[in-house]
């Protein structure tokens, strides 16, 4: 993205990390050229999400490019039949 390889695995590693987050699921959106990362967090135990936390977290562990944009709050992690991520519903909820 923009000239950086970006690793979404790297990303939802050190959102795991974060005491808040229970699972999370990094992708990018958006058109080819203006593609932004967003970030679906399953908060941990019932806690709220707090995004400026968790953005901080990331801040601290990872370069900016790799920062989300967006942060999202999810129940579960949304699967095709073939029990992959649903990258499309993903999508929609934005």
């Amino acid at each position: 993205m923009r000239g950086f390889r970006v690793e979404l695995g790297e990303i939802q590693a050190r959102l795991r990390e974060h005491a808040d987050v229970a699972e999370a699921v990094v992708i990018a959106v958006g058109p080819v050229r203006s593609r932004s990362l967003a970030a679906y967090v399953i908060p941990a135990g019932g806690t709220p999400m707090d995004a400026t936390g968790l953005r901080d977290h990331l801040a601290a562990v990872l370069p900016a490019y790799m920062l989300p944009a967006h942060f999202v709050a999810i129940d579960q992690v949304p699967l095709t039949t073939n029990g992959k991520v649903d990258t499309r519903v993903l999508q929609s909820l934005l």
